[in-house]
């Protein structure tokens, strides 16, 4: 018996760590539910290819506003640039030493979006220049 609850927990333990490490490398997290399920699961699909290619990160999140839980620091007073950057470091994205990440978030009730670059790979990738020819 004690085998089997040890052979039980091992499972877990992989299966939970597989799941956080793709978790990890790329999200899309839409909780305004604008997206369909097939359409969250084609954008996770192609997150993760990106991902794995370039070794980076690549998450995609849709929110309500700028709020992030009970934390109202973020609300229009900071912008969504720093709303990006909170979110990012609170959910630890990023992959690697540099913590490499492209993160793009959008808020509904303010009706703005950030692309935020993060890390070596991620800096070098989405320059300034880049994120504004491409928004």
């Amino acid at each position: 018996m004690k085998k089997l609850f040890i052979s039980v927990l091992l499972i877990f333990q992989i299966f939970a760590f597989t799941t956080f490490a793709q978790n990890k490398y790329s999200v899309v997290d839409d909780r305004c539910g604008l997206l369909s399920q097939s359409e969250v699961s084609i954008l996770q699909q192609k997150a993760s290819e990106i991902a794995e290619q370039y070794d980076c990160g690549v998450y995609i999140a849709v929110v309500e506003n700028m709020e992030y839980g009970s934390d109202v620091v973020y609300a229009d007073a900071f912008g969504i640039e720093a709303y990006a950057q909170y979110y990012f470091f609170t959910n630890n994205l990023g992959t690697g030493e540099s913590g490499d990440g492209v993160f793009l978030v959008m808020s509904m009730a303010e009706r703005d979006y950030d692309i935020m670059a993060h890390g070596n790979f991620g800096n070098y990738a989405f320059t300034d220049y880049g994120k504004e020819k491409l928004a």
